[in-house]
């Protein structure tokens, strides 16, 4: 179950503390049971500093994803991923309690390093289930579902408030029957395995917003237009589904988007054509369901795709840009999955 939590560092005696000093220990409770404990070296990976004294005044809520001591005044994210048994769930509330070390030299009442927070209920309701966005194909989901994805760590601020609405989103990559993303040279999006493929409704609804007239970015380059929160996700629609979830696909061929705002589209219909406009630096789908229509404006919900198969895993992104791709297991070895969203870097055919 994915969990975020934040952390200020208020300092002692204006005492800087050193990161590699502060010791910190997490554990989540269920009315005071021990469900999970992190020690310092499981948190330092899982920590994403949004602001430090240096940027308060200036930049508050910059992403500032810098190594070193934590200050007072510095504010840090923890995320957090614990497997709880689906029979626990019911009636289940989750807390923190987070142990600290003080700075090195100074005297603190040892009540001061251990804090508890107000326990939350945790969520029952199932994910939504949708089909596929694409008709068949093998595809590498990127940035996927993962403690450590860049999807599940970006914070936005929008209109004063803090959201990740990409928390669930997955970038889809296809890969030819030899596990390559691209033939001949990368430089070309025509080069691309996905380049121009049909995208498709997961599911019935009505078109709410349609972004169309940014180019295509060449592969493997930095954006060719400037990014905002307006043209982050590129040429892209949103579909609104029946009980108001919003469906984005993101970085779509310029000219390619086939619907129209109010539109009644039906499962499987064709959408648009894969492209690689916006913040994108290779021909992909971005596709996350949230509760608004803004890119990052809005909370990402989660949700399952109704079955496809899983190949395997590859072992980083870097494989998209070698020429000989990713070597998979034979075809025997793929298993067939239901209701479930695919793991970061797995290699899944629809």
């Amino acid at each position: 179950m994915p969990i975020f939590d934040h952390l200020t560092f208020f300092g002692f005696r204006q005492t800087v503390q050193s990161a590699r000093d502060t010791r910190t220990m997490v554990r989540h409770h269920r009315f005071h049971k021990r469900l999970a404990f992190f020690r310092q070296k499981d948190i330092d990976p899982s920590l994403v500093v949004l602001a430090t004294k240096s940027v308060h005044q200036s930049v508050p809520l910059e992403i500032v994803e810098e190594a070193g001591d934590r200050g007072a005044g510095d504010f840090v994210v923890v995320f957090f991923d614990t497997l709880i048994p689906k029979a626990t769930t019911s009636g289940l509330r989750l807390g923190h309690r987070i142990q600290v070390a003080p700075a090195a030299g100074t005297q603190t009442d040892p009540s001061r390093t251990v804090l508890e927070t107000p326990p939350l209920a945790v969520a029952t309701k199932l994910p939504l289930i949708v089909d596929a966005p694409f008709k068949s194909g093998s595809w590498l989901a990127a940035n996927a579902l993962s403690n450590n994805a860049d999807h599940r760590r970006t914070i936005a601020v929008v209109n004063g408030a803090s959201r990740i609405a990409q928390r669930y989103a997955i970038d889809f990559v296809k890969l030819d029957p030899h596990g390559r993303a691209y033939s001949g040279d990368p430089s070309r999006n025509e080069n691309w395995v996905g380049y121009g493929e049909p995208i498709l409704a997961v599911a019935d609804a009505i078109v709410e917003r349609v972004f169309d007239g940014l180019p295509d970015n060449q592969p493997l380059t930095p954006p060719s237009i400037r990014i905002g929160l307006d043209t982050i996700a590129g040429n892209h629609l949103v579909l609104v589904l029946p009980n108001g979830e919003r469906v984005l696909y993101g970085h779509l061929k310029p000219g390619s988007i086939a619907v129209k705002k109010g539109e009644h589209v039906k499962r499987g219909d064709i959408l648009a054509a894969l492209g690689n406009s916006g913040q994108s630096d290779a021909p992909h789908l971005h596709i996350h369901i949230a509760d608004g229509a803004s890119a990052l404006g809005a909370n990402g919900l989660t949700f399952a795709f109704r079955t496809f198969r899983v190949a395997g895993y590859a072992p980083s992104l870097q494989i998209l840009e070698k020429p000989e791709g990713w070597n998979g297991p034979a075809p025997s070895g793929r298993d067939v999955r239901e209701n479930e969203l695919p793991t970061d870097l797995a290699v899944i055919e629809f």
